[in-house]
């Protein structure tokens, strides 16, 4: 049996559910595991979306319902669409390629591959093509190698048998060993006088993110060594492994060592930098703009021709009745005017809310690069009355109530946030030929400062017995407020709801509830 864990193992590939996982019904779902908190005042969703294959378009309906108790004073009046928009921050990137840690360093059409053919098409060509090309390819080798690296070391502190956690340990020690000899083979090609600055400069900081990488990972595999026979050896190996790469970034010159005799900000702020411009080569431009303005306009317009209609036809029938500029057309002609206003509004709302599926606030248009449209994200949010939640919606709010009182007497408020992204799979394939693009995910953080100004702390203590004694003791006066997440997939809805527990400090916990 542990052979064949190893054998399996020994590939340490990323677990291959998809990029989309499943709920309890075995329906596909868009959402990443649970809401995660970010901070005590932000959480965030996380949304995979599928790229499938050959297929030119692909569309992912999304929503996410807030249900507020009235006591956290959040309302219409006081909370609009521009302030909601402005306490969510969303972010959608590619999806990082999928491919084993121990495969990276081997020949075919892997990244570290790619990336060596673009840095030998160098030696012949340097135009500004080529330079981005190999710009490019470090960057995308880069974000690979981290999740890889994540992966791995994640299979390996999941392995309960000690002997085939070593194993699997010496898998990643030669591993890395070879993918840090394969790299460090490029650096008499680039790192030359011939070669423009921008080159090698992006050589030393592919270099220094990798050597950083390894080091981090390697003291995670360090910490996670049993205590078996071969433990203390490989425990030798990887040390030597960890200086190696430490001595390395000393010897370049590069400011990502850390030291214990300092607070280290540098480092910390080193490798976040690397991070972030190794991650951008998965970043969308996004350009922004209304929503549906034309079919919006369309809409007002045919609710003020119907008011129209209502007017003309009370000035005309007053006029026969009682002839032109007579004291009842006047009157008439007022009241008219005046319920012109409110048929108006009404149709407004009225054919707004038909129109919903089609109308939203916002439209995002997403591009690689400059020119390379791949998609289009809009979104809407709104408040909606009792009777304005979908029943699916509200069925699923209604179960597994805390209290009855929860049920029904206290008249929640509710926000609806919607979400409708358009990808274009094909055309992103186009443009990662063979980079093994198989999604986007997308990140949506919502801030709770809103909620939680309104939220005081318990005004007197609560006492009990205690050893037979009364006590006086704490106690937290909390809310509850309920999420529930909708999304559709191949045209079927599917639901998960979560219950955030807030207190005067802000969010306190989340809590999944079964649907």
């Amino acid at each position: 049996m542990a052979e064949n864990n190893l054998g399996h193992a020994l590939d340490l590939r990323p677990a291959q559910d998809g990029p989309v996982g499943r709920t309890a019904k075995g329906t596909t779902s868009l959402v990443d595991g649970i809401p995660r908190i970010r901070h005590s005042h932000q959480f965030e969703i996380k949304l995979r979306y599928p790229l499938p294959e050959e297929q030119h378009t692909s569309v992912y309906d999304f929503a996410v319902y807030f249900f507020l108790p009235p006591s956290l004073g959040v309302s219409r009046a006081s909370y609009g669409k521009e302030r909601f928009f402005e306490d969510m921050q969303s972010y959608i990137r590619l999806k990082t390629p999928e491919v084993a840690f121990t495969d990276l360093s081997r020949g075919g059409t892997g990244p570290l591959s790619r990336l060596s053919a673009a840095a030998l098409r160098l030696q012949g060509d340097t135009s500004e093509r080529s330079i981005r090309l190999y710009e490019h390819q470090s960057k995308l080798f880069c974000c690979v190698l981290k999740s890889a690296l994540r992966e791995c070391m994640g299979q390996i502190e999941a392995q309960r048998d000690p002997d085939t956690r070593v194993r699997l340990m010496n898998a990643y020690r030669m591993a890395a060993s070879s993918l840090r000899a394969t790299y460090s083979a490029l650096r008499p090609r680039l790192c030359t006088p011939k070669m423009p600055p921008s080159v090698q400069t992006m050589y030393r900081f592919t270099d220094e993110y990798i050597s950083s990488l390894i080091e981090e990972y390697t003291f995670r595999a360090i910490s996670a060594i049993p205590d078996v026979a071969g433990g203390e050896k490989l425990k030798i190996e990887l040390i030597e492994l960890a200086k190696k790469e430490t001595q390395h970034r000393i010897t370049q010159q590069y400011p990502s060592v850390a030291s214990s005799a300092s607070d280290n900000e540098n480092f910390v702020y080193r490798r976040g930098v690397l991070k972030k411009f190794m991650n951008s080569v998965l970043f969308l431009n996004v350009r922004s703009g209304v929503g549906n303005p034309i079919l919006e306009e369309g809409l007002f317009g045919v609710a003020a021709g119907i008011s129209m209609v209502f007017a003309t036809a009370v000035l005309f029938v007053s006029t026969q009745l009682y002839g032109a500029l007579t004291g009842p057309v006047f009157f008439a002609l007022v009241i008219s005017y005046i319920f012109k206003d409110r048929i108006k509004e009404r149709m407004r709302r009225y054919l707004s809310r038909k129109a919903a599926r089609w109308l939203f606030d916002h439209r995002t248009s997403l591009y690689v690069g400059d020119k390379d449209r791949i998609g289009v994200c809009s979104e809407s949010v709104d408040f909606l009355d009792a009777n304005m939640v979908p029943a699916p919606v509200t069925s699923v709010r209604n179960r597994t109530h805390i209290t009855e009182i929860e049920g029904g007497w206290i008249g929640e408020r509710a926000i609806r946030y919607r979400k409708l992204v358009k990808l274009f799979p094909v055309r992103i394939a186009d443009i990662y030929d063979g980079a093994n693009i198989h999604g986007l995910n997308d990140i949506m953080r919502f801030s709770v400062d809103e909620f939680v100004q309104h939220i005081g702390t318990i005004d007197k203590p609560i006492r009990t017995l205690v050893d037979g004694e009364v006590k006086s003791v704490q106690g937290d006066r909390v809310h509850h407020m309920n999420v529930i997440v909708r999304h559709a997939v191949d045209g079927v809805d599917s639901f998960q709801r979560y219950r955030i527990i807030l207190n005067h400090n802000g969010i306190k916990r989340i809590e999944t509830v079964a649907c």
